[in-house]
């Protein structure tokens, strides 16, 4: 059974397709190929989302920010979060930018790059959350004199969350700034760093403080990045 959070993004997915549908109409936007390109990128992100749950991904972030935040901000910002595409679309609409051939290239590689990040890590994390509770199992089934010989590590520490402890955020990120770029305006930028700042950050924040209840998770918290791997 979905949880509340896969609920809204499947019901926030299928609005956005909707939405761009009547966009290109409204607008007439179907000769412009920016209009396309930010067309394919979205879908393709979301028959991304739609896989990972299929995959036993479950979506969770959003539910840790509304119990670290003020519940109107972090509402507010989640809804700014699911329909941040349109931004970029209605800015299209309004100035019918030309790409050129360096600003498509640079939109593929970041919505190339960021894809990758965002779904390999998330599906490396549902595979380490099943392996975690897989052994809470057998561990909670063997006598107390061997528990011991069963360490659950609290956190992934391989692939790309070695580098960063919050590497779907940062392949989201990546999104969304090929996103921008299909634009050609700086405008949507302004809506990115809101995002970063009232809805990862305080998610991030979170994190860390449990992580900080073991030692395991203070040394792998002090060994990565918070978001950009190597940088912060």
């Amino acid at each position: 059974m979905m949880s509340t959070d896969e609920l809204l993004v499947g019901y926030f997915q299928q609005l956005l397709l909707v939405t761009y549908l009547m966009a290109f109409t409204i607008g007439n936007l179907w000769d412009s190929y920016a209009a396309w390109l930010l067309l394919t990128f979205h879908t393709t992100y979301g028959l991304m989302w739609a896989h990972k749950l299929t995959l036993g991904y479950t979506a969770t972030s959003h539910l840790d920010i509304v119990r670290c935040n003020d519940i109107v901000v972090a509402s507010f910002m989640i809804y700014v979060h699911w329909l941040f595409p349109l931004f970029p679309l209605l800015l299209i609409g309004i100035t019918r930018p030309q790409l050129t051939p360096v600003g498509i290239t640079v939109s593929w590689l970041l919505f190339l790059w960021g894809s990758f990040y965002q779904f390999i890590s998330d599906v490396h994390f549902t595979l380490f959350m099943a392996h975690q509770n897989e052994m809470q199992r057998i561990k909670d089934l063997l006598p107390p004199e061997y528990e011991g010989l069963i360490e659950i590590e609290p956190t992934p520490k391989a692939s790309l969350w070695s580098i960063t402890r919050h590497p779907n955020y940062f392949g989201e990120m990546l999104i969304f700034l090929g996103f921008i770029v299909c634009s050609a305006s700086f405008l949507p930028l302004i809506l990115l760093a809101a995002i970063v700042l009232f809805l990862w950050i305080p998610a991030i924040r979170t994190s860390d403080k449990e992580l900080e209840k073991d030692p395991a998770g203070e040394t792998y918290r002090a060994s990565t990045s918070k978001l950009i791997p190597f940088l912060y």
